[in-house]
């Protein structure tokens, strides 16, 4: 388990009281102030603060304190730690030109990254105040997900993005489980930095990994995320690695069926069919949340989807079962009881949610777009609803045409 060091008690201050919280906003806002500058108007040749710089970081902290009315003890130490801590920010801010820096446990971050890689090849990292942000889609566009990391250790430097080549990554992060290392990434313009340390060991690896041209393409993922879906359940990685080993015997497109009392999978093709069943009490959860139907949508084709879920209490689609074993691959980051969130709703894609405990909570979201060409007539009660709607096939071209008629 990775252990964040809280080397300057940083976080801590607001504990201690309101004057203390004020002086750590106002040194944590003079501190981002500093990180746009140029290397020559904050560092030597020899990369140590120049004159001037030092004096004005002295001025600039001593007008923080000077009204003050906190202990001049522990005046005395916050300076003293706020000055080691400019030192080392800005030589990954200035020096680097880094963006952000992150701690984790390297082996489940290879085993992460492994299952990334067999999703996309290369991918551009998003570095905001509050996260390191990834979203993309599979070259057919049949999947979009999102990668979110944060944690204790996020240093959060400035936004940006940056842009890598998710097999190399991996291979700069290839470890033994029994390695018990932990990597610090440095994302930053030009690349990605790790350092990577052993306490068995004894000993530090930095390895660097250089920027790549990418064009990421435009996502749909506001639209995405406002989807309110009526069915929510879970999965344990268990099950889920259950369902998927007993699943593919018929087809490769996989029906679920989510009713106020069980979960169906079911598959079929011209040599027969299967439904494998997870009744509600064997899972973490199912739950129907008739709240979020718009049963008086202006939208025609969203109110006849909502009003035959609200009245059947039950929602169903079919998908791709090759793109629901990708979720397989992340499994190896998972204990065997950490759970897979899925939200279904009929004619929408597929939300599946992991929290990953072993990464300090990154998170995944993934969507996966619905097949259209699979029709089960018991769940129709007429013949005009085995009609596809305008929206049916839009979704099922890509997203972008979901996009454009969800707008």
């Amino acid at each position: 388990m990775t252990v964040i060091e809280d080397q300057y008690n940083w976080n801590k201050l607001a504990e201690r009281g309101s004057g203390y919280e004020e002086v750590r906003t106002k040194l944590s806002a003079l501190e981002v102030n500093w990180y746009g500058l140029q290397k020559e108007q904050v560092f030597t040749e020899e990369n140590e603060f120049t004159k001037r710089f030092k004096q004005e970081v002295k001025t600039k902290v001593d007008g923080i304190f000077e009204s003050s009315a906190l202990p001049q003890k522990d005046i005395a130490s916050m300076k003293r730690k706020f000055h080691a801590r400019v030192q080392k920010n800005l030589e990954l801010a200035v020096l680097k030109k880094g963006l952000a820096q992150i701690t984790f446990d390297q082996y489940p971050l290879y085993k992460f990254f492994e299952a990334f890689n067999t999703f996309v090849d290369e991918v551009e990292f998003n570095v905001s105040r509050d996260q390191i942000k990834v979203v993309i889609s599979d070259p057919s566009r049949i999947a979009v997900i999102k990668v979110a990391f944060s944690n204790d250790s996020f240093l959060f430097l400035r936004e940006g993005t940056v842009s890598v080549n998710i097999g190399d990554l991996k291979e700069m992060l290839r470890c033994q489980s029994k390695s018990e290392s932990t990597v610090t990434l440095l994302f930053a313009e030009e690349g990605l930095e790790m350092s990577i340390t052993s306490e068995k060991r004894k000993r530090t690896i930095v390895r660097k990994l250089n920027a790549i041209d990418f064009e990421p393409q435009e996502m749909p993922l506001d639209t995405l995320n406002a989807i309110k879906y009526p069915f929510e359940f879970e999965m344990t990685k268990d099950d889920y690695l259950d369902l998927l080993g007993n699943s593919g015997r018929y087809s490769e497109i996989l029906g679920i069926k989510t009713t106020l009392e069980n979960v169906i999978f079911s598959e079929a093709s011209d040599k027969g069919s299967a439904e494998i069943e997870y009744k509600k009490d064997d899972l973490p959860n199912l739950t129907f949340l008739e709240d979020v139907l718009d049963l008086e949508s202006e939208i025609k084709e969203v109110q006849l989807v909502d009003k035959e879920i609200f009245d059947a209490k039950r929602c169903k689609g079919y998908y791709s079962l090759p793109f629901l074993r990708l979720i397989k691959e992340f499994c190896a980051v998972l204990n065997s009881k950490d759970a897979i969130k899925f939200s279904l709703k009929t004619s929408h894609p597929l939300k599946a949610q992991i929290t990953f405990k072993k990464l300090t909570n990154a998170t995944i979201v993934y969507f996966l777009a619905p097949r259209m060409d699979e029709v089960d007539e018991d769940d129709f009660e007429d013949e005009e609803d085995l009609e596809p709607t305008e929206t049916e096939y839009m979704i099922e071209n890509d997203f972008e045409s979901f996009d454009s008629k969800e707008e």
